[in-house]
Formats: structure tokens, C-alpha cells, sequence
């Protein structure tokens, strides 16, 4: 079923700027995972090819502390509280209320902090994505 799911992409192609470094069979995800670099940037992005119909993403940046204030979580609700793009007092509460998401958190760890969001319809996958990004 995996070998069904495998592009024609290989190593060392570019799409937007993304360098393909690595592709690997994920049999325990019926799939493969193939991890771009962006050759400016250095941004990594780790992507899961497989027939699961639901769509997920999660944005990750590091995040060390510099002391025990909890900076960090701060910011985390900050990037949280709307952008000239999206100006509502809220878009993730907004987000909850008028999306199909069946999973959307943002969350700090001891050295990064992550923000996940999935939904199983292209269409909201694609705004939660925006609003995120």
C-alpha cells in the first residue's frame, strides 16, 4: 500500500525554494515522510504522504529560556492574539467555534513551543493553515 503513495520526487529536487534532503518509508504510517530544507531560510519541513484522510500541520520554533520567567509561554499566547491579516481580539477561540478541526492547540515545551491544528476537510485544513502561518 506504501509503495502506491511514493511521488516522483527525488532527492535534491526543489519545489518553492525547498531542497528534498530525505525520504523515508514510514511502514508503522502506511507511508513515506519526506524532509525538505529551504535553501535561504534553512527552514525544515517534514512532510507525511500516506491515504489517512485527515490533515495535519504543526508549525515548531525554538524556544530556550533565558531564565524562569516563562517568557516563552507568553509568547506563545501573543502570536495567539490576532495579526494585521486576521484583526479579531481572538482567532484561535474564533477558530474553535467555526472550524471542522478535530485538533488545534498551541503548546510550550521545555525548549520550543509547537502550534498543531488538523482538520479532515482540505478546504478548513487549508484556512486553519493561513491563519496559523
Amino acid at each position: 500500500m506504501a509503495d502506491k503513495q511514493k511521488s516522483e520526487l527525488a532527492i535534491g529536487d526543489e519545489i518553492h525554494g525547498f531542497i528534498l534532503e530525505s525520504i523515508d518509508l514510514l511502514k508503522e504510517y502506511q507511508g513515506y515522510g519526506y524532509f525538505f530544507r529551504h535553501r535561504i531560510t534553512n527552514m525544515e519541513v517534514y512532510h507525511l504522504a500516506n491515504e489517512d484522510r485527515e490533515n495535519f500541520f504543526s508549525f515548531l520554533f525554538k524556544t530556550p529560556p533565558v531564565d524562569d520567567r516563562g517568557t516563552p509561554h507568553i509568547i506563545e499566547h501573543c502570536v495567539l492574539a490576532g495579526s494585521k491579516r486576521f484583526p479579531v481580539k481572538d482567532p484561535f477561540m474564533t477558530l474553535l467555534k467555526g472550524s471542522a478541526q478535530t485538533f488545534m492547540n498551541a503548546l510550550t515545551y521545555p525548549d520550543f513551543t509547537a502550534y498543531p491544528a488538523a482538520s479532515p476537510l482540505e478546504k478548513d485544513f487549508n484556512n486553519l493553515f493561513a491563519v496559523y502561518a
